[in-house]
């Protein structure tokens, strides 16, 4: 069976696709979802079981669209668990694989290596505090354990060489691949909060010059793949090869519901990108700026509070 992580992010795209807003899977006039029709009902009425959104679809047509939905549809996990691709459908394949901005060594990510060991750790002394808590209780104070993990250095330069490397090595192991190879896809996956993004439309302007309402700077609280002319350009090198990118990536969105101090706290939402390389060119001229990519300063942190209270008893009540 094929491993948890890459079944995990291509279900964040198919779940998107064909589930409601309660994460029950989308169904048809007569109350059948994508998988109880067949493939003929599905493709001549695929909108009924989806909520596709064109907002997540770069330089597709609809006809590409069609071919996206049926491939989530009909796609399974490579039999063969540790060979190349990790999924395959009729006429193709999908391959995962995730992508870092902090420094890479022999042991992996800096970022993963070090989040591994803060669990690690605080997991062992989270156990140790609960224990001293049961074993010593406390009835008039609250006691308290905390710990902190500061994220390691990241940058816009170590993402663009882990998307290079990562793509290098999956693009040899596509030319030993003896299976279908009519379209091709690239799952690619960015677990981080690390990265955000400023379009930079005022390098040029004149200071102090107003604009009116022409147009509003884009920015983003995460690594938008789409908005990044270089690695766009980069993967369109191998558009003969592959097909579609899809990018999923976690963004934080602050809560339209909340008021005040609780209006600051951000919830975060997977979310995907979907682009056909063949059309980058055209997704190019919509990008006339550049945009500046920063690492975010990231403190993670872990916290477990006790306070002890003494259990009242048939005994205790009597001698009161």
């Amino acid at each position: 069976m094929r491993g948890q992580r890459e079944k995990d992010c291509l279900d964040t795209i198919k779940n998107t696709i064909f589930c409601d807003q309660n994460g029950n899977f989308i169904r048809n006039l007569k109350g059948k979802n994508f998988l109880e029709v067949s493939e003929q009902e599905f493709l001549q009425d695929y909108l009924f079981y989806t909520n596709i959104q064109s907002k997540c679809l770069f330089g597709l047509t609809e006809e590409d669209s069609k071919e996206i939905v049926n491939i989530l549809r009909k796609t399974t996990p490579n039999s063969q668990a540790s060979e190349f691709p990790d999924f395959i459908f009729d006429n193709g394949f999908i391959e995962h694989f995730q992508i870092t901005s902090s420094k890479e060594n022999k042991r992996g990510a800096k970022q993963i290596v070090n989040e591994k060991k803060f669990e690690r750790k605080t997991e062992q002394t989270q156990k140790q505090f609960i224990k001293e808590c049961e074993e010593t209780p406390s009835f008039d104070k609250v006691r308290s354990w905390t710990s902190s993990m500061q994220n390691p250095e990241h940058s816009y330069e170590y993402l663009c060489k882990s998307i290079k490397t990562n793509s290098t090595h999956h693009l040899k192991s596509l030319e030993n691949y003896n299976g279908n190879k009519e379209v091709g896809i690239f799952l690619i996956e960015n677990p981080e909060f690390a990265l955000s993004m400023l379009e930079n439309i005022f390098e040029d302007w004149p200071r102090g010059l107003f604009y009116g309402d022409l147009r509003e700077q884009q920015t983003f609280m995460c690594y938008r793949l789409s908005r990044d002319k270089k690695m766009l350009n980069y993967l369109y090198t191998f558009k003969d090869r592959i097909k579609y990118i899809f990018y999923c990536y976690t963004d934080y969105e602050r809560s339209k519901e909340q008021t005040g101090i609780d209006s600051l706290y951000c919830n975060a939402i997977k979310k995907y990108e979907i682009i056909k390389l063949d059309s980058i060119p055209y997704l190019l001229k919509l990008l006339p700026w550049d945009f500046i990519t920063y690492p975010l300063f990231v403190n993670r942190g872990s916290s477990v509070y006790n306070i002890s209270s003494k259990i009242q008893t048939d005994d205790t009540k009597n001698n009161k």
